[in-house]
């Protein structure tokens, strides 16, 4: 397993969790531009959802919704892959959750 793939899957679990852990952020997302919109993806901005997507994601489809439970949903799939390969995630807010997604999605690209 590489460095960045442990970083992301333990990010992954804090954002999870509720934690902010500014230098496991930093070092698994790279990039200070990168590393604000994780952090204000996580503080409940979806615009700055959108906008880690677009820097870590390109090509890739997603969106993000309130869930008729108070809390959010999002997903991302890449549009050029087959179907069934997206990822999904519950989470308290809908950024927070598209924040995860795409956590998600790139500790699966590690393996690749």
């Amino acid at each position: 397993m590489t460095d960045r793939k442990q970083a992301l899957i333990e990010l992954r679990d804090k954002v999870k969790a509720g934690e902010w852990f500014p230098g496991l952020a930093q070092a698994a997302i790279g990039g200070v531009q990168a590393y604000h919109h994780a952090r204000k993806a996580f503080e409940g901005s979806l615009d700055a959802a959108k906008a880690m997507h677009e820097a870590v994601l390109p090509g890739w489809s997603g969106e993000a919704r309130m869930s008729g439970f108070g809390g959010g949903q999002a997903a991302v799939w890449n549009p050029m892959k087959r179907p069934g390969q997206d990822f999904r995630v519950d989470s308290q807010d809908p950024a927070r959750a598209w924040l995860i997604a795409i956590l998600e999605a790139l500790i699966a690209q590690e393996d690749t």
